[in-house]
């Protein structure tokens, strides 16, 4: 609904989810997205998790500076690996609500062959 709104230039939520509710299938818009949010969460905890326990095990003494560093980088590298995922759920999201949603290989297909920067990962990002 949020990306709806963003999309619809000051749309309200009210008024898409009204629309939505028209539709002969709430359910599906509603879900939209959510197996590439799924990847996107996992990706990032793995990422985030896996980085932090070697990082902390390789760590002298640690303090609340040490932790707190640590933490800021496992953070924004996992962001940084997840965000292709994050780019795919919002192109999935952002489709029209009365027209058949898009699969994750559809979406990247779409984003990796389509736009500005067709043909690199930085379609992704």
């Amino acid at each position: 609904i949020k990306i709806q709104a963003q999309l619809g230039g000051g749309i309200s939520s009210r008024a898409i989810l009204h629309e939505i509710m028209q539709l002969p299938s709430p359910h599906s818009i509603l879900f939209r997205g959510h197996v590439a949010n799924l990847w996107r969460e996992g990706v990032f905890t793995c990422v985030y998790l896996g980085i932090y326990d070697v990082a902390m095990s390789h760590a002298q003494d640690p303090n609340l500076a040490s932790i707190a560093a640590i933490s800021s980088i496992t953070g924004g590298l996992a962001w940084v690996v997840s965000y292709p995922f994050d780019t795919v759920k919002s192109v999935m999201q952002g489709q029209v609500p009365s027209k058949p949603g898009l699969s994750i290989s559809q979406a990247v297909r779409t984003l990796y062959f389509n736009g500005e920067n067709a043909g690199n990962l930085s379609a992704f990002y």
